[in-house]
């Protein structure tokens, strides 16, 4: 018994479903909105209701039928528990886990995939409204060669902003709900999310790393690798000045003068299952700073080239635990001048918020958020008719994830 040979059953149960999915799509709902829906001559109108009512029982008939076929799928996952012989995987964990940890790592040390969902997330909207700030999206897993999210939901996720400072927020903790725009009537449907609420960062909450908007007090040496409370400087300490004058968000920011000059500190608390947001605000437009800025955490970095941009802007990283693993658990920001100066100010480095099987982060800006500013992103689900990966997520859920391409590999086909 090998895992393909379980795959294969997989398939030929949604291959089983697959037939009373199209059943549905392709016959009895077009019979019934196209006739009983549309009769010729019903004066008192009880055909018309008639139909109602038996659409909705069919329906309802069609998805029992479709998600009660999930126990055939659970027994054949339960019995590939067994083939996958793994002390910590036991055919009486949940399917999530047995997919999600055992198939998975499988399907990863033996190169296999499965035909993907068709997901593609968008980009997250500019936000409508008073407020200044950004939804940040991170829609890829944790592999080398990163996979899309497909554990996710199809639709159009609303941001809307419930909470302000006049309800007793505080300033740039503004509480947002996210919603879905329409949720799926039954598993013969590519649901929508459930409500989330999710607050507003900046940097004064922060507490994988300290002082990170840059308030305290310098210490009184100013050539002191530590004079900035928390951090330690390489370089020259006496090229970085605390500016009290060019602030962000009411704070100070720190001006550096030179090439020389890193700032870093250890990170802490930061969850090993959700990937965490690294972040920056910068002005090179204060000093007319040119050069090449970079945010890194541990072995991940990235770096924006500064040159032309005007006022307060964000450099922002994200990264998933096992990729800045392994390089130290520093939070560290280097500047690789030019010419010129450039301010920085409110650093960020906090864990992602799941939502709809993607993950998010909203930043204060500038302005404070109000009640009604809102953002939006939206993913789509074009699943093939019978596909594999598809029809896990509609019976088991969206917690696991499965390496895919949109080419599966042999013998991992989804059934025609």
């Amino acid at each position: 018994m090998t895992i393909a040979d379980h795959i294969a059953d997989l398939a030929d149960m949604v291959d089983l479903v697959g037939d009373y999915k199209d059943d549905w799509d392709s016959a009895y709902s077009s019979i019934l909105s196209s006739q009983l829906a549309a009769p010729s001559a019903d004066t008192e109108g009880e055909l018309a209701a008639l139909a109602k009512n038996v659409t909705g029982g069919l329906r309802r008939h069609f998805a029992a039928l479709a998600f009660n076929l999930r126990e055939g799928a659970e027994a054949i996952i339960r019995d590939m528990a067994r083939t996958l012989n793994r002390s910590d995987i036991l055919p009486t964990d949940p399917i999530p886990r047995i997919l999600g940890v055992g198939l998975r790592e499988w399907m990863v040390a033996n190169s296999k995939v499965l035909k993907s969902r068709g997901v593609s997330h968008g980009a997250a909207s500019a936000v409508t409204g008073t407020g200044t700030g950004v939804l940040l999206l991170h829609g890829d897993d944790d592999q080398s060669t990163a996979d899309v999210l497909e554990a996710a939901t199809s639709g159009t996720l609303r941001f809307t902003c419930v909470e302000d400072q006049s309800s007793g927020r505080a300033s740039g903790e503004e509480l947002f709900v996210a919603r879905e725009d329409v949720q799926a009537r039954d598993i013969l449907e590519l649901g929508g999310a459930n409500s989330r609420r999710i607050g507003a960062l900046h940097s004064g909450i922060v507490t994988a790393i300290s002082n990170a908007d840059f308030s305290a007090d310098f210490g009184s040496d100013s050539t002191a690798v530590t004079k900035i409370p928390s951090w330690t400087i390489t370089g020259t300490p006496a090229n970085l000045t605390q500016d009290t004058t060019n602030t962000f968000r009411g704070k100070p920011s720190l001006s550096l003068a030179s090439s020389d000059n890193t700032i870093y500190q250890p990170f802490s608390g930061l969850p090993n299952d959700r990937p965490a947001l690294v972040s920056i605000a910068y002005n090179r437009q204060i000093g007319s700073g040119a050069g090449d800025l970079y945010v890194r955490i541990g072995a991940k970095e990235t770096s924006v080239a500064v040159a032309a941009q005007t006022g307060w802007n964000r450099l922002n990283l994200i990264a998933w635990p096992k990729r800045y693993t392994g390089g130290g658990n520093d939070v560290e920001v280097f500047w690789d001048r030019t010419s010129g100066t450039i301010n920085l100010a409110q650093a960020i480095c906090a864990p992602m918020t799941r939502i709809g099987g993607r993950y998010f982060a909203i930043l204060a800006g500038a302005t404070d958020f109000l009640i009604d500013d809102y953002f939006t992103q939206a993913t789509t689900v074009s699943p093939a008719d019978r596909s594999i990966k598809d029809w896990l997520h509609r019976w088991f859920g969206l917690g696991f994830e499965l390496p895919h391409d949109a080419t599966a590999s042999a013998g991992w086909e989804d059934p025609t």
